[in-house]
Protein backbone atom coordinates (compact mmCIF):
# COMPACT_ATOMS: atom_id res chain seq x y z
CA UNK A 1 0.00 0.00 0.00
CA UNK A 2 1.03 3.31 -0.44
CA UNK A 3 1.59 6.16 1.72
CA UNK A 4 -1.24 8.24 0.63
CA UNK A 5 -3.62 5.24 0.45
CA UNK A 6 -2.64 4.20 4.07
CA UNK A 7 -3.74 7.26 5.24
CA UNK A 8 -7.25 7.37 4.18
CA UNK A 9 -7.46 3.34 3.80
CA UNK A 10 -9.49 2.94 6.57
CA UNK A 11 -10.83 6.28 8.82
CA UNK A 12 -14.59 4.51 9.37
CA UNK A 13 -12.60 1.51 11.03
CA UNK A 14 -10.69 4.36 13.45
CA UNK A 15 -14.04 6.23 13.89
CA UNK A 16 -15.93 2.98 15.00
CA UNK A 17 -12.71 2.11 17.51
CA UNK A 18 -13.25 5.87 18.86
CA UNK A 19 -17.30 5.93 19.34
CA UNK A 20 -16.44 2.06 21.39
CA UNK A 21 -14.23 4.29 23.51
CA UNK A 22 -16.66 7.17 23.90
CA UNK A 23 -19.59 4.87 24.52
CA UNK A 24 -17.95 3.92 27.30
CA UNK A 25 -19.16 7.08 28.98
CA UNK A 26 -22.77 6.29 28.99
CA UNK A 27 -21.93 2.56 30.79
CA UNK A 28 -20.06 5.55 34.06
CA UNK A 29 -22.93 7.31 34.39
CA UNK A 30 -25.02 6.34 37.61
CA UNK A 31 -28.21 6.05 36.49
CA UNK A 32 -30.62 7.26 33.55
CA UNK A 33 -30.86 8.84 31.35
CA UNK A 34 -27.29 8.97 30.41
CA UNK A 35 -26.83 5.23 31.80
CA UNK A 36 -27.94 4.05 28.39
CA UNK A 37 -25.29 0.75 28.50
CA UNK A 38 -24.75 -1.51 31.41
CA UNK A 39 -21.11 -2.95 31.82
CA UNK A 40 -19.17 -4.30 34.32
CA UNK A 41 -15.61 -3.32 35.21
CA UNK A 42 -14.46 -6.31 32.85
CA UNK A 43 -16.60 -5.60 30.23
CA UNK A 44 -15.60 -1.94 30.37
CA UNK A 45 -12.03 -3.48 30.01
CA UNK A 46 -12.83 -5.63 27.01
CA UNK A 47 -14.73 -2.55 25.22
CA UNK A 48 -11.70 -0.22 25.71
CA UNK A 49 -9.10 -2.60 24.58
CA UNK A 50 -11.61 -3.73 21.75
CA UNK A 51 -11.37 0.07 20.86
CA UNK A 52 -7.86 0.39 20.81
CA UNK A 53 -7.48 -2.42 18.67
CA UNK A 54 -9.86 -1.42 16.06
CA UNK A 55 -8.11 2.20 16.00
CA UNK A 56 -5.09 0.85 15.23
CA UNK A 57 -6.06 -1.83 12.71
CA UNK A 58 -7.75 1.54 10.84
CA UNK A 59 -4.46 3.14 11.33
CA UNK A 60 -2.53 0.18 10.22
CA UNK A 61 -5.00 -0.10 7.70
CA UNK A 62 -4.63 -3.65 8.02
CA UNK A 63 -7.78 -5.28 6.81
CA UNK A 64 -7.21 -8.66 8.49
CA UNK A 65 -6.77 -7.11 11.56
CA UNK A 66 -10.20 -5.03 10.80
CA UNK A 67 -11.97 -8.46 10.39
CA UNK A 68 -10.22 -9.72 13.69
CA UNK A 69 -11.56 -7.25 15.50
CA UNK A 70 -14.89 -7.87 14.23
CA UNK A 71 -15.04 -11.25 15.05
CA UNK A 72 -13.59 -10.15 18.49
CA UNK A 73 -16.79 -7.67 18.85
CA UNK A 74 -18.83 -10.59 17.60
CA UNK A 75 -17.82 -12.69 20.11
CA UNK A 76 -18.09 -10.58 23.10
CA UNK A 77 -21.74 -9.86 21.39
CA UNK A 78 -22.46 -13.56 21.06
CA UNK A 79 -21.25 -14.12 24.65
CA UNK A 80 -23.48 -11.81 26.05
CA UNK A 81 -26.40 -13.08 24.12
CA UNK A 82 -25.65 -16.52 26.06
CA UNK A 83 -24.81 -15.06 29.54
CA UNK A 84 -28.16 -12.75 28.98
CA UNK A 85 -30.38 -16.19 27.68
CA UNK A 86 -28.77 -19.46 29.19
CA UNK A 87 -25.94 -18.63 32.06
CA UNK A 88 -26.17 -17.92 35.80
CA UNK A 89 -22.85 -15.47 35.93
CA UNK A 90 -22.86 -12.49 33.49
CA UNK A 91 -19.24 -11.83 32.92
CA UNK A 92 -19.53 -8.38 31.23
CA UNK A 93 -21.99 -7.22 33.44
CA UNK A 94 -24.28 -6.47 30.31
CA UNK A 95 -28.12 -6.84 29.20
CA UNK A 96 -29.61 -6.14 25.79
CA UNK A 97 -27.87 -2.60 25.42
CA UNK A 98 -24.53 -4.08 25.60
CA UNK A 99 -25.84 -6.68 23.33
CA UNK A 100 -26.48 -4.35 20.68
CA UNK A 101 -23.73 -1.80 21.15
CA UNK A 102 -21.35 -4.78 21.04
CA UNK A 103 -23.50 -6.31 17.53
CA UNK A 104 -23.23 -2.76 16.11
CA UNK A 105 -19.66 -2.20 16.22
CA UNK A 106 -19.09 -6.41 14.84
CA UNK A 107 -21.25 -5.68 11.85
CA UNK A 108 -19.73 -2.32 11.03
CA UNK A 109 -15.88 -3.57 11.31
CA UNK A 110 -16.48 -6.93 9.75
CA UNK A 111 -18.32 -4.82 6.54
CA UNK A 112 -15.39 -2.54 7.10
CA UNK A 113 -13.38 -4.81 6.34
CA UNK A 114 -14.93 -7.64 3.42
CA UNK A 115 -15.49 -4.89 1.55
CA UNK A 116 -12.72 -4.78 -1.30
CA UNK A 117 -11.36 -1.43 -1.66
CA UNK A 118 -11.97 0.58 -5.32
CA UNK A 119 -8.60 0.10 -5.72
CA UNK A 120 -8.34 -3.80 -4.70
CA UNK A 121 -11.00 -4.77 -7.13
CA UNK A 122 -9.46 -2.72 -10.17
CA UNK A 123 -6.23 -4.52 -9.38
CA UNK A 124 -8.18 -8.64 -9.60
CA UNK A 125 -9.85 -7.08 -12.62
CA UNK A 126 -8.05 -8.46 -15.73
CA UNK A 127 -7.74 -5.96 -18.74
CA UNK A 128 -9.93 -6.43 -21.38
CA UNK A 129 -8.65 -7.03 -24.59
CA UNK A 130 -9.57 -4.74 -27.46
CA UNK A 131 -11.54 -6.66 -29.91
CA UNK A 132 -11.00 -6.03 -33.76
CA UNK A 133 -14.42 -5.00 -35.62
CA UNK A 134 -16.03 -7.74 -37.43
CA UNK A 135 -16.11 -6.91 -41.21
CA UNK A 136 -19.76 -6.46 -42.55
CA UNK A 137 -21.63 -9.40 -44.05
CA UNK A 138 -23.59 -9.27 -47.48
CA UNK A 139 -27.03 -10.25 -47.39
CA UNK A 140 -27.46 -13.74 -48.96
CA UNK A 141 -29.21 -13.85 -51.96
CA UNK A 142 -32.90 -15.77 -51.43
CA UNK A 143 -32.84 -19.66 -53.02
CA UNK A 144 -29.25 -20.05 -52.35
CA UNK A 145 -28.67 -23.29 -49.86
CA UNK A 146 -26.99 -20.95 -47.24
CA UNK A 147 -29.81 -18.87 -46.33
CA UNK A 148 -32.29 -21.74 -45.45
CA UNK A 149 -34.77 -20.94 -48.41
CA UNK A 150 -34.44 -23.09 -51.60
CA UNK A 151 -38.32 -23.03 -52.57
CA UNK A 152 -37.26 -19.28 -54.01
CA UNK A 153 -39.91 -16.30 -53.85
Amino acid sequence: MTAGHRATAFPTAIGLGLAAAASLVLSLADNPPWRFVTLSGLGQLVLLLLAAAAILAGLLAARSLILLVGVAFLAAATLQLLQMSWMDENVLGGDGSTLALLLGFAVGLLAIGLTPTPTSAKARKEPEEPQEPEEPQEPEEPGTPESGNTHGS
